[in-house]
């Protein structure tokens, strides 16, 4: 059976998780981890992004790198990391001297919203003028980097990824050596250019097409990011002769809603191998302890409605979604969170639809638990 036509279940989406790839993946990881070799690259939902080393990356993803990064604060300081990115993406077809590049489907609506104003304060249309800082790709990479180098000491990037060719382009970077702080962009533009809406002017930015820095110029972890990226690359176009074309357009088949940071194709290797087949949101967790105890985790009604809001994109977009798979590390929370996402207005018709099913599961330490499909008709 082709790929594309792999029935997502709660039995197939187990049997990949259990499979000796699946294992070995993860075992990788985990090690990695251990020995502080990880990246944290915080990207867009879409399901065009191909972040490089997956087995030496954790992941945040959300529409157009847009929210607060406060909630992964933890995350970022953490001792297993070496580096933070911040990556948004443009449609490479779209980069013409002196113009801003297009082609993220966030920066789009707020683009619009800005020459039309909002229609109606709700759904993903409220995410993104709240939480989406600028329509340009380069300025809302930039703002997410600057949000995050707040956060942490770590070297930290910010770049937009050429979805087309699956190749990222580095644009502003921040690191410390002892007490001392660097930052590098490009010549051709300073921090003022791209951050100060005063001064904001696509015509200088983009004066020589993207504004992008040497790789030699960046700190060693992340020299080696942009090397994995290049090594992704060849192999992403090895394996699909046809990727450029695959990527002109999205239409995933599956929605998935994380607390996992996990990469998805590390736990699932085969039902999502082809690019493009998941648009993925992560989900905030707050974990809950008594001293060094363990007791739980409790998800922020904010944060949750945040995801919801977002979940809206991919259920109006794109005709051929048809499965939600929510994880957390809780059956009862992933149920909880499949229930009250059938009560958002927009998904009303999606329930309807002929073939749509929400799957959901507990997933600890790269293995996923008791994948079960609601009823959607109770």
């Amino acid at each position: 059976m082709p790929k594309s036509e792999t029935l997502i279940t709660p039995g197939t989406l187990y049997q990949d998780n259990r499979s000796p790839k699946a294992h070995s993946n993860v075992t990788d990881w985990d090690i990695n981890r251990l020995d502080g070799l990880h990246i944290v690259t915080a990207t867009c939902a879409d399901a065009r992004i191909e972040v490089p080393m997956d087995t030496n990356t954790e992941r945040i993803h959300t529409i157009a790198v847009g929210g607060p990064k406060n909630p992964y604060e933890n995350l970022f300081k953490g001792r297993n990391i070496r580096a933070a990115v911040a990556l948004a993406h443009h449609d490479g077809d779209t980069i013409t001297p002196g113009r801003m590049p297009t082609g993220c489907g966030g920066l789009g609506a707020k683009a619009e919203i800005k020459a039309n104003g909002k229609r109606k304060n709700m759904g993903v249309e409220q995410y993104v003028d709240r939480d989406v800082y600028h329509e340009d790709a380069i300025l809302q990479a930039c703002v997410s980097a600057l949000e995050i180098a707040g956060l942490t000491d770590k070297p930290v990037l910010a770049a937009t990824q050429d979805h087309l060719t699956g190749e990222i382009h580095p644009l502003l970077a921040f690191w410390s050596n002892n007490s001392t702080r660097f930052t590098a962009c490009n010549r051709s533009v300073s921090i003022k250019d791209l951050l100060d809406p005063v001064k904001y002017a696509p015509a200088k930015i983009y004066q020589e097409g993207l504004p992008c820095l040497a790789t030699k110029d960046l700190p060693e972890e992340l020299q080696e990011y942009m090397a994995a990226n290049q090594r992704e690359v060849d192999l992403l176009h090895e394996n699909h002769p046809d990727f450029r074309q695959m990527q002109k357009i999205q239409n995933p088949e599956t929605v998935i809603l994380t607390t996992d940071i996990r990469p998805t194709r590390l736990k699932y290797p085969t039902l999502f191998e082809k690019p493009g087949s998941f648009f993925r949101l992560t989900i905030p967790r707050i974990k809950n302890s008594q001293g060094e105890e363990y007791t739980g985790i409790e998800f922020s009604q904010e944060e949750l409605q945040r995801v919801f809001e977002q979940v809206q994109y991919p259920i109006e977009h794109f005709s051929k979604v048809k499965n939600i798979v929510i994880e957390t590390p809780s059956l009862e929370w992933s149920n909880k969170i499949g229930r009250a996402l059938t009560e958002e207005g927009f998904m009303e018709k999606w329930v309807e639809r002929l073939g749509s099913q929400i799957l959901a599961l507990e997933t600890r330490g790269g293995k996923i638990y008791n994948p079960t499909r609601l009823n959607l008709h109770s």
